[in-house]
């Protein structure tokens, strides 16, 4: 006998119960005569499950695979070329963004879950504020042409305090977002 899954959906106003297999969807891959057989509620799960076994993104440098490109993608940054990093919203925390980008090497997250741990873990901040402050806009510097440039949201960027002896290079506002790259140069009065 096939147990059922019930589950209620609604249609504009009034509901619907929808009866299912509780696993309806089976994954088949096999490999060395050793199969999956996965069940999957849904179709989706299934085929994204499925991707997992194909693994048809792979890194150039040392021919690792990957289901998803985004993941392909973290693997790069956090292995093979540090290009990105994030950094805590809060500026008294020693993972915050700081003027002087030489120190993006030493503080803050190669990883955005790393840093939505953090957040959670060390400001007690909850998921529904996490997911809040990205949607605002998560402090990060982009290593562009051999320099750090820090992406700022507008309400992150006016708190930064410069020292004198730096001065901001270029400043290219979009949207809700400022791109800001710290110089040496003297700032002149």
């Amino acid at each position: 006998m096939t147990k059922l899954h019930t589950e209620t959906r609604w249609s504009k106003s009034f509901p619907t119960v929808v009866s299912s297999p509780l696993s309806a969807y089976t994954c088949t891959f096999e490999k060395e005569a050793v199969s999956c057989n996965k069940r999957f509620l849904r179709p989706c799960d299934l085929k994204r499950h499925q991707k997992n076994h194909i693994r048809a993104v792979k890194c150039d440098q040392c021919k690792k695979a990957f289901a998803f490109q985004k993941d392909l993608d973290r693997h790069k940054n956090t292995v093979h070329h540090l290009t990105i990093k994030y950094f805590c919203i809060h500026g008294w925390c020693r993972d915050s963004i700081k003027p002087s980008l030489d120190d993006c090497i030493l503080w803050g997250f190669r990883r955005k879950d790393h840093w939505q741990k953090h957040m959670r873990d060390e400001h007690s901040t909850n998921r529904g504020a996490v997911r809040a402050i990205q949607k605002d806009g998560i402090p990060m510097a982009v290593l562009k042409n051999e320099a750090w440039v820090a992406v700022l949201p507008r309400s992150i960027q006016a708190n930064i305090q410069l020292p004198s002896s730096r001065t901001l290079d270029t400043e290219v506002a979009t949207h809700e977002w400022s791109f800001v790259q710290f110089s040496n140069k003297e700032s002149k009065p």
